[in-house]
């Protein structure tokens, strides 16, 4: 059941999906792996405190899981909860520690927090692990323009458009008449 949940995750179908975790969860109450994707399908169908339940229950079982910990970081940040995000991602970066993308999400959390200079760190580092990632450059530009400094946001902006990220005009045109 699991595996076929899966593949109906994958595929957009969270219902199905979350009727076979469930009937997987009934011979094996306890299988991380299940609790960990339905509680990536709950929170996908915005049911937070059903993903969180599970989630936290899968990381009770084993708490160095990656994936129950990157859908409980997932949930935490579209709830708002941007130091339980970070702390989740850090464990994450402990056992996967070159995953830009993790990198980045904590980024955005610190950034979403007011803590450009964190922010900054943490995009410069997904950069330097993925330097053709046009979103990390955008982001570290969002960044730098709260930090006041606009040449250095202007150069991001257009390193992530030269790299096919899709960045407002208006933005770029902002910056370059703000230098």
């Amino acid at each position: 059941y699991n595996n076929r949940g899966k593949i109906y995750f994958d595929r957009g179908k969270n219902d199905l999906a979350l009727s076979d975790y469930n009937n997987s969860l009934l011979y094996e109450p306890d299988n991380v792996e299940t609790l960990a994707n339905r509680g990536a399908a709950f929170g996908m169908q915005k049911a937070y405190e059903k993903a969180l339940i599970d989630l936290n229950r899968a990381l009770e079982l084993n708490p160095n899981d990656i994936n129950a910990l990157s859908n409980r970081g997932f949930v935490f940040y579209q709830i708002g909860e941007y130091q339980k995000t970070i702390d989740d991602y850090n464990r994450i970066l402990q056992l996967k520690p070159n995953d830009a993308d993790i990198m980045n999400t904590v980024g955005l959390c610190y950034l979403n927090l007011g803590n450009t200079e964190e922010a900054i760190a943490e995009f410069s580092k997904a950069i330097s692990i993925n330097p053709k990632q046009g979103a990390y450059y955008m982001n570290r530009s969002l960044a730098l323009i709260r930090n006041a400094d606009k040449i250095s946001a202007l150069n991001d902006a257009l390193k992530a458009q030269q790299l096919g990220f899709k960045v407002n005009p208006a933005y770029i045109e902002q910056l370059k008449l703000t230098k």
